[in-house]
């Protein structure tokens, strides 16, 4: 059995005999390399005694970017597919990776600037769906991209965030959790709602699969026998104050934040251009409660929970086999005649095998076939998984012609 997965700006490749490799990405090396030549072709901007005047500065973009690898699977038994993203302070780009297993080549499916394409699937034949964000925006929307028509199409849309999109295995329809965006009247972000799994049907309606008042479910899939798993944490509210709260305060420390405003001016005016560009990036995002980097080796995001991972691997240290997922992430199923079944927990990722499922704590995947659960590799970081299956989805594309 053969497992893709991410570790940071990798894609892994192992098996239950502990081969393995890691694959670094070319196409985010190519990007720091972009970023490094045009530093230097810019240096004479950036030194002498004008710019010292001027207080013309630059940190080095390529060390101060933010690189991810953010999702993969499988394409065919000699290549697999990866997203991945890439900010420095100047631009931005991400796109969809078709790799050779063999000789690592790479090929360029989709490259989008000013985009973030995210969690990524592909039919076995030829379309790929994407959850993609456009333009910076905290927003999400599902798309599909036809491989043969060269074709790309959004599916979803408005405020809210549509990630993990998954072609059903036994029905004409596309599998994916959302999530809304509340906003103050400023338009600032101020709290998301809990996530719930939907799905596009044939006719390109929207349908609710499963919702649970006070949990978070996400990362849809389905099993050749009907059953839909998906992921579930406690949904957890922002510690955001109240629109008409936050002006009654605003108020009351307006000759502080006035104060504090000219003193900030006084000792940091060297950094205002810089800062100036960096929030004009973010913008679209408003005042977000939760705002998800790329991933480190210290912190990470899932639907909105930052996990501390040196303080969960703490927490876990007496298991057997310890990871950095929190316990109250869970794996869960729901049978075609409704009855719902927790199948693991503590977990960051799933994927499903033809007789059974996998799944990773962050440090190990393990194989569950329905009644016993075994170790099939460990490394440093795992947060995404994907089994090496070129089993084609549901057949009849149709409803999802662009």
């Amino acid at each position: 059995m053969k497992i893709l997965y991410t570790s940071a700006i990798t894609v892994g490749v192992n098996d239950e005999s502990g081969n393995g490799k890691l694959d670094e990405s070319q196409y985010l090396e190519k990007f720091k390399q972009n970023l490094i030549n045009v530093a230097q072709k810019d240096d004479w901007k950036y030194s002498g005694q004008s710019a010292q005047f001027q207080g013309r500065y630059r940190d080095n973009e390529s060390s101060g970017g933010k690189y991810a690898v953010n999702a993969v699977c499988t394409f065919n038994d000699d290549c697999y597919l990866y997203s991945a993203s890439a900010q420095s302070y100047s631009a931005s780009i991400s796109g969809i990776i078709k790799k050779n297993y063999e000789d690592s080549n790479e090929q360029f499916l989709i490259h989008r600037h000013k985009d973030k394409i995210f969690a990524l699937d592909y039919d076995g034949q030829d379309r790929i769906a994407t959850s993609i964000s456009c333009d910076n925006s905290i927003t999400r929307d599902i798309a599909v991209y036809n491989l043969t028509s060269n074709d790309f199409s959004h599916l979803t849309g408005g405020d809210s965030i549509d990630d993990n999109p998954y072609f059903s295995t036994t029905q004409n329809r596309i599998l994916f959790d959302s999530r809304g965006i509340g906003r103050d009247s400023n338009m600032n972000i101020v709290e998301y709602s809990e996530s719930s799994i939907l799905a596009i049907t044939e006719n390109k309606d929207i349908k609710e699969l499963a919702a649970e008042p006070g949990f978070d479910l996400f990362s849809p899939k389905d099993d050749n026998s009907g059953n839909l798993y998906y992921m579930r944490k406690p949904y957890k509210k922002s510690k955001s104050n109240s629109g008409v709260f936050r002006s009654i305060l605003d108020i009351i420390l307006l000759p502080f934040w006035l104060l504090y405003g000219i003193v900030k001016l006084l000792f940091f005016a060297a950094n205002i251009a810089k800062k100036s560009s960096n929030k004009n990036r973010q913008s679209s995002s408003g005042n977000n409660p939760y705002v998800e980097d790329q991933k480190s080796e210290r912190e990470l995001y899932i639907q909105n929970q930052l996990i501390n991972i040196q303080y969960e691997e703490q927490r876990n240290k007496r298991d057997k086999y310890p990871g950095f997922a929190p316990k109250n992430l869970e794996l869960w199923r729901i049978s075609p005649n409704g009855e719902k079944k927790q199948l693991a927990k503590g977990i960051l990722d799933y994927d499903l095998t033809q007789d059974g499922f996998i799944f990773t704590n962050g440090r190990y995947v393990f194989f569950n076939d329905g009644n016993t659960e075994t170790v099939v590799f460990k490394d440093k970081h795992i947060y995404k998984i994907r089994q090496k299956s070129n089993t084609a989805r549901y057949k009849s594309l149709d409803p999802f012609d662009t």
